[in-house]
């Protein structure tokens, strides 16, 4: 049988804190999400009954890193390199900017994954937004 990750339901129980869904409509969610086999935001967003950008302030809550919307921010364009266009695309990550000696990376899941496939690109000298 399928089980949501301890993550998941960390940020469930968030989404059901702030209001953000009913405790029923989570509930029907994940019992959906594991005959689905499906992530929770899928089924989550697939009902419409939240917007992606709530989903995501909740992941970023569960990680205690900030939300920001990267048309508000200023990225530091000399830091993108041309040739990883495709990565930042496929992994949803890139550099925005450096911060005395640490490399910042704005990325959408910052999941144990993600984090470490940015380690791997940029080493250890990055910090996440």
């Amino acid at each position: 049988m399928f089980h949501q990750s301890e993550t998941e339901l960390t940020i469930g129980s968030i989404l059901v804190q702030h209001d953000a869904v009913l405790p029923q409509q989570m509930e029907e969610s994940l019992d959906q999400a594991a005959r689905w086999r499906m992530p929770l935001s899928d089924v989550l967003l697939s009902k419409w009954w939240l917007r992606e950008e709530v989903y995501r302030r909740a992941v970023a809550c569960y990680h205690a890193l900030p939300f920001i919307r990267l048309s508000h921010i200023r990225v530091d364009k000399s830091l993108l390199d041309p040739k990883d266009i495709d990565f930042y695309l496929a992994h949803l990550m890139m550099p925005t900017s450096r911060n005395s000696d640490h490399l910042v990376i704005a990325l959408t899941d910052p999941g144990p994954k993600s984090l470490l496939l940015a380690r791997q690109k940029w080493g250890s000298a990055i910090e996440f937004m």
